[in-house]
């Protein structure tokens, strides 16, 4: 699969994705779903959001993930993932 966007190329193969990769990684660790957090800004970060217990929608992301977010957290810019991180992970 190839996905584009003005500053972006992504290519990847036909039966990989985001969400299979938290899937698989998930079950090699023994992470459930509802402990996984995932974070991202495009409609490409859409399936592996939906895929994570908490998803994250950065602050400079498309209207479409934030949409589904159940946190939007600060821009890539200023340290968003770190904030969710200790918001979810460290409960700071």
């Amino acid at each position: 699969e190839t996905t584009s966007f003005p500053n972006n190329l992504e290519i990847g193969g036909s039966t990989t994705s985001k969400a299979e990769a938290l899937r698989q990684l998930g079950k090699k660790l023994g992470i459930r779903r509802e402990e996984m957090l995932a974070a991202g800004d495009s409609p490409n970060d859409i399936a592996m959001l939906q895929e994570a217990g908490i998803a994250v929608a950065m602050g400079n992301g498309e209207e479409e993930v934030k949409s589904i977010a159940d946190y939007i957290t600060s821009d890539n810019d200023h340290d968003g993932v770190g904030e969710a991180v200790e918001k979810f992970v460290l409960k700071v």
